[in-house]
């Protein structure tokens, strides 16, 4: 069950994450390009919908023995999340020094944020499959 599980949230995740960036050019703050923008939605979304799907009730067709759609619905919730929070690119390229400074302890908040939640979502995945 534990590679199916796998195997599911992480087709899952490449649609979703190949989505995102190839059709709605969604970028990783303060990182430009599509591989880096890539890794970054692709890392989110399938450690949460890897949790979310062993975690929530199962529900639905099964597949092998694994019911995949609280797979799917955790992976659409956190990319909804992931668009509505991330603000859209700036064209502009002049920077001020004072926003130039915001922007880099921004980043380092959201950098420390992005491992706190992977560090989560591992220990949350780990507890369910030790806990079985």
């Amino acid at each position: 069950m534990f590679i199916l599980d796998l195997f599911i949230a992480f087709f899952i995740a490449i649609i979703l994450s190949v989505f995102l960036v190839a059709v709605f050019g969604w970028q990783r703050p303060g990182r430009t390009g599509f591989w880096p923008a890539m890794l970054f939605i692709f890392l989110i979304i399938f450690l949460a919908s890897w949790a979310g799907g062993v975690w929530i009730t199962p529900m639905g067709p099964a597949l092998g023995g694994v019911y995949w759609l609280p797979f799917v619905f955790v992976a659409i919730i956190v990319a909804l999340f992931l668009m509505a929070l991330i603000p859209p690119r700036r064209t502009s390229t002049v920077k001020l020094e004072e926003e130039s400074r915001s922007v880099e302890e921004t980043e380092a908040v959201l950098g420390a944020f992005f491992w706190l939640f992977i560090i989560a979502l591992v220990v949350a995945i780990i507890i369910r499959y030790v806990s079985w």
